[in-house]
Parts: structure tokens; C-alpha cells; sequence
């Protein structure tokens, strides 16, 4: 009986430590916030992270850029 009210305390205070705003926080989410991509075409992001119309000729490729 005390593990399971010790189990049970400690799965509640884990839940409750980090609050959603704060859990959205370390997740870095990719969203069209420019809303000029349709969601039923070819879509890719940038470097930096932006949802833009996808293009072969203009896929952005790091270890070219470094040189590697």
C-alpha cells in the first residue's frame, strides 16, 4: 500500500512539474505562419526553419555548404 501511494505521488508530481506552455518551450515547431504554402503541395523548410513551396533547385543541402 505504501509503494503504490509513494508510486502514485511521485507519477503526480512528474505531471505536474512542467506546465504545457513551458513544455512547448523546448520543442521548436515548423509551421507555415506565413500561411502562403498550401497544405496539399510539395512543401519543404530553409535553413532557418521556414515552410516554403518546394523547389529541387533550391534544396538547401548543409554539408555542401560546409564543404564536406
Amino acid at each position: 500500500m505504501k509503494f503504490i501511494l509513494i508510486s502514485l505521488f511521485a507519477l503526480v508530481s512528474v505531471a505536474l512539474a512542467v506546465t504545457q506552455e513551458e513544455h512547448n518551450e523546448f520543442i521548436k515547431r515548423q509551421a507555415n505562419t506565413a500561411g502562403n504554402v498550401p497544405v496539399n503541395v510539395a512543401a519543404m523548410t530553409d535553413k532557418d526553419g521556414n515552410v516554403i513551396l518546394f523547389d529541387a533547385n533550391n534544396v538547401y543541402k548543409d554539408a555542401t555548404e560546409k564543404g564536406l
